[in-house]
Formats: structure tokens, sequence, C-alpha cells
């Protein structure tokens, strides 16, 4: 038998595989890890033979081969040969237990998938990203387990510090009833600190729409509450390199869901609906402004780390001639 867990959440799909072999009673007999182990170590484990007769139960972890979305860096990279002696295993399936597991979407044209599809003993169940209501329900459960209550109000700002990222969110909950078996809104406020990309996106929000003194008034709020200056300005571009991926794309004519295909198959799974809301905030602004936004902001990072700048000054400086360098630049 072979199981295919997938989805975009890694820990979510890996705790669901763990419930799915404890609710079997299964044992593992090994497990692998494609970022710095070998498919061929895999396949190797489940075409020999047990030293004490048991069935093989092995489980895989990163199998991006099976994606549209290319590995992180340093993971291994399975080559022809390791993926020809895969697919020649697939018929021996019914004499072992494969669990594959993949943090992203699925490559519906990969051969090794269509051959995958076309087995009996392999089964696909995607998991996906936490909703709402499973964000609720998780958190009533660990609440429940503990023998305590958590309020709606917190679960909201438990859901909006954390995002619906399930191993955050599970291990988060997982500490604040520590803390107390009645965990409230407050109790979240005070324990759970803000995401560090939400407080540098607002600074970002504020400046793309025009409000300077905003912009610089939630930058200072976000240095007051300890974020290095230097950590805003890595969430500045990072934010800045997609969306200047999105406007360039979306200038050659494509839509939101061609845009999140082609970004998703370069990195993480990105939504069409983020997509919109990406070139929403944009307002127009060129793919060549961006450019220029970019280059400008590696020059001041050069500068800070190199040769000693006031990551403050020149960032404020930076919002403060914004609108006048790269306003003109619109398309």
């Amino acid at each position: 038998m072979i199981v295919l867990f997938y989805g975009p959440d890694a820990g979510r799909t890996k705790r669901r595989a763990r419930e799915t072999l404890s609710r079997d009673g299964l044992e593992l007999t090994a497990s692998y890890d494609l970022f710095q182990d070998r498919l061929s170590d895999v396949l190797l484990d489940l075409s020999s033979l047990s030293l004490f007769g048991e069935r093989k139960r092995v489980l895989v972890e990163n199998a991006f081969f099976l994606s549209t979305v290319k590995p992180p860096r340093g993971a291994q990279k399975e080559d022809e040969k390791e993926l020809r002696s895969f697919l020649s295993l697939l018929p021996e399936a019914d004499e072992f237990d494969l669990f594959l597991l993949l943090p992203g979407p699925l490559d519906a044209k990969s051969d090794v998938v269509k051959s995958l599809r076309k087995q009996k003993s392999v089964r696909f169940e995607e998991v996906p990203t936490l909703s709402r209501d499973d964000c609720f329900g998780l958190a009533q459960r660990r609440a429940k387990e503990n023998g305590g209550t958590i309020e709606n109000e917190a679960i909201e700002l438990l859901v909006e510090r954390c995002g619906k990222d399930f191993l955050l969110l599970d291990n988060t909950l997982s500490l604040l009833f520590l803390h107390g078996k009645e965990v409230t809104a407050k109790d979240v406020s005070a324990l759970v600190a803000e995401n560090p990309e939400d407080k540098a996106y607002e600074v970002l929000s504020h400046l793309l729409r025009g409000a300077l003194s905003e912009s610089l008034q939630c930058y200072r709020n976000v240095r007051r509450q300890g974020m290095e200056g230097v950590s805003v300005l890595s969430s500045l571009v990072s934010q800045l390199r997609l969306m200047a991926l999105v406007q360039g794309l979306a200038e050659e004519g494509k839509d939101n869901e061609e845009i999140a295909r082609e970004l998703s198959s370069l990195s993480s799974p990105v939504k069409p609906g983020r997509v919109y809301y990406v070139r929403k905030d944009l307002r127009g602004l060129s793919f060549s402004a961006l450019l220029s936004v970019l280059s400008d902001l590696s020059v001041l990072e050069e500068q800070v780390k190199l040769e000693g700048d006031d990551v403050d000054t020149r960032l404020e400086c930076f919002f403060l001639s914004f609108d006048r360098r790269y306003r003109s630049q619109r398309s």
C-alpha cells in the first residue's frame, strides 16, 4: 500500500499521516526525509528482506519529486534512474506500506504521479490548510484535552497572530494552557507576539497608498515594540520582490489565476486571492518602478550592514522620498 499525503501546510500534512498510522495501529519500521536522504535509500529499504519478517512500513517526508514546487535549497534531487526504480517498484506495493508526505501541490502532469494514479494500491489524501472553523475546532479540542476553556475572542486573536499555520497554532495553544486552564483574549494579547511580517507589511501598505505619516508612525511603533530595523528592511524587500513578480506577469497580460500558477511553480503555493490583493495594494505602481525600489533597497541594505549607516535614518528617508522617486515611474 502507498498513501500520499499532500497539502501546503507541512505540519498539518505530517500530523494527518501520524494520526492515520495511530488510528490503524501501524508502527513504522523506518522513516526518511528527502531533504537529506536519497530516494534510492528508501527503495533499497523497501526491496530488501526484513530481518525479523515484519511488513515494511516506511514514512518519507518532503517528496518534492511529485510536486510542481521546487524543493528547498540544499534538498536532495532525484535523478532519472531513481525515478525509474521507484516506478518499477509500484507493482509490488501490496507487499509493503509506504507513506509519502508532500508539503505542496501535486504535479498532475508528472509521469510518476500519473503512474501512481493507475495503481489500485495507491491512495491520495489531500490535506488542505486550516479553515477558520478548523482553527476554532482545534482550539476548543485542545481546551477540552487540557480540562480548560478558551474564549472565542481569544481564538480570533490567536489566529490573527499565528495565521493558519497548524504547528504554530498547536504549539502556541500548548503554551497558553500551560499558563492557565482558562484562556482569554487578554492572555493571548499578553503572551503571543504579533507576526513580524504582518507588522512590516502594515508599514508597506501605508506607504503604497500614499499615507506617509501613517507609514512613519507604524514603522516607529514596530521599532518600539522590539523588531529590529534590519528585520523590517528584509521583510520589505521580501514583500516587494513578490509584488514585482506579480506586477511583471500582470503587465504581460496574465490574469490572477495564471499568475498564481506561475508563482506557485517557482516557490511556495500562491493563491489567486493573494495575487488579487497584491495587485490592489500596488495601486498601479509599475514593474520598472518596483525594480528601482528593490535596487535602491539593496544599496540601502549594503550601506547599513557594511558601512554602518543608521537603519532608522536611512529607512525613514526612503519613506519620505518614495512618492517623489517612484510614483512618477508609473506605466
